[in-house]
């Protein structure tokens, strides 16, 4: 059963009236609904269809202060350091919250795409994908591979450095150069003798 609320939003008391009348009425009926007033008790999302199937309810009211709060977020959205998947249950979320932000699943893909941190942004949008899933996809992938890349490289500076370490423990316990000459070779020329001198 689809309930429809009137968008007016006088200040009248009949208006006003009618309101808490059509409250009374959904918060009887179904006795699941919560509605959250402002001081002024004015409603936001007035006109928003709630489904209410069974003892299921799909949309509970968003006060107008919410809904523009939400629009703000959703405009400043960016991966940041969360991980693409915390990033993509963000984004779905405030996409689910404020209905008419995005209009398609192209929509959809490109804002998401234009919040990604820039190293996995780059790869992305040269693919040029068109759909949510495939970007997200691609990303979660891209994300998946900079850390394995990342790993290995940290792999590889520690055993770089284990090896600085080493050589400088063997060639520090004593310089043999000291010893030889200045190419390493040992200068033994002094107790050598010409033959033609005897």
């Amino acid at each position: 059963m689809y309930l429809y609320l009137s968008r007016q939003c006088s200040d009248s008391a009949a208006t006003r009236a009618e309101h808490e009348r059509s409250l009374a009425v959904l918060t009887a009926s179904c006795g699941l609904i919560r509605l959250h007033l402002t001081e002024r008790k004015q409603i936001l999302g007035i006109g928003d269809v709630v489904h209410v199937d069974g003892s299921t309810v799909e949309n509970i009211y968003t006060l107008e202060k919410d809904k523009t709060e939400m629009k703000e977020d959703f405009r400043k959205l960016r991966q940041g350091n969360r991980t693409v998947r915390e990033y993509e249950r963000e984004f779905t979320h405030l996409v689910n919250c404020v209905p008419g932000m995005v209009h398609t699943d192209r929509d959809r893909a490109d804002y998401f795409e234009r919040g990604l941190r820039p190293e996995i942004f780059r790869i992305i949008s040269a693919l040029k994908l068109k759909s949510f899933e495939e970007v997200l996809d691609r990303a979660l992938w891209v994300e998946r591979s900079n850390a394995i890349a990342r790993e290995e490289r940290e792999l590889f500076d520690r055993e770089r450095e284990r090896e600085k370490g080493k050589k400088r423990t063997t060639s520090g316990a004593g310089d043999s150069r000291a010893l030889n000459g200045p190419l390493g070779i040992h200068d033994h020329s002094r107790d050598i003798r010409d033959p033609r001198d005897v």
